[in-house]
């Protein structure tokens, strides 16, 4: 699942699936009232693009209001709760999928969901609580396309700091001929690499994803990739010629490229 966060309360929906271990649920639902994923219009991002979570506005472990402060040792701003001296933290989210083929054939997803409602991607989403990135990947893939996949090598880790994101794409490859739309997709299906709908891919980390591994199938040498994928400030934040790729760095994998069937 691949959505921004409209509200703080996404957090809390999470955290209620294991009310178990969190004593605190009751308040944090008290506090943010979770409405459920939003259903978002493509115009949503505006000039901004997606939004890092917010600021929380009360303690996560009193519930008392907090206080924007800089705590002694550290650097930068954070919501301090004067109360008990809990000192809350707003982290990056990290974002896994798969890069799945078959011989030049690659397995891409066509969005039920805004953001990028109808657009085309290889399953991928938010990393849950207690999962390795592989087992999130696993899972997302199954979860968009119904597919069962074997991790066959790292592929990209594309930093977008703008909005507090990290994705993590792994090359894949099916364990059986099995797949079909899952909810939030409405169909998935096989592109010839030379088929790819460029211009109807969803979101530019997605465009770099692919065009890496382009270059490494047509080098036919395997790369793990990373870099921060910057936004040039100027027109949209999900239209990919906006985006640089800067500090851009590749390591050699010692393991053979193939053509997977």
């Amino acid at each position: 699942m691949l959505y921004a966060n409209h509200c703080a309360t996404l957090q809390v929906c999470e955290l209620d699936r294991d009310p178990s271990s969190w004593p605190t649920r009751n308040l944090l639902t008290r506090l943010f009232p979770c409405p459920g994923p939003p259903s978002l219009p493509p115009s949503w991002y505006g000039n901004r693009g997606p939004l890092i979570d917010p600021e929380p506005k009360f303690c996560h472990q009193c519930g008392s209001p907090l206080t924007q402060e800089i705590p002694q040792g550290e650097d930068r701003l954070r919501g301090v709760c004067k109360a008990c001296g809990m000192i809350h933290y707003v982290n990056p989210r990290v974002v896994v999928g798969t890069v799945i083929e078959s011989g030049n054939r690659i397995l891409l997803c066509r969005r039920a969901i805004e953001p990028a409602h109808g657009k085309w991607t290889p399953p991928a989403g938010f990393l849950e609580v207690g999962e390795s990135t592989l087992a999130g990947a696993t899972r997302e893939t199954w979860e968009e396309a119904r597919a069962e996949v074997e991790i066959l090598q790292p592929l990209v880790s594309i930093d977008l700091t703008r909005i507090g994101q990290i994705h993590i794409k792994y090359l894949a490859k099916m364990k059986s001929d099995d797949f079909e739309a899952g909810p939030e997709s409405l169909e998935v299906r096989w592109f010839d690499y030379s088929e790819i709908p460029w211009d109807d891919l969803a979101f530019p980390v997605t465009h770099w994803s692919l065009r890496l591994r382009i270059q490494d199938r047509d080098q036919g040498s395997p790369h793990f990739h990373r870099g921060t994928l910057q936004w040039n400030q100027q027109g949209s934040p999900l239209d990919f010629s906006n985006y640089d790729l800067s500090d851009l760095q590749s390591w050699p994998l010692d393991i053979e490229e193939g053509n997977e069937s």
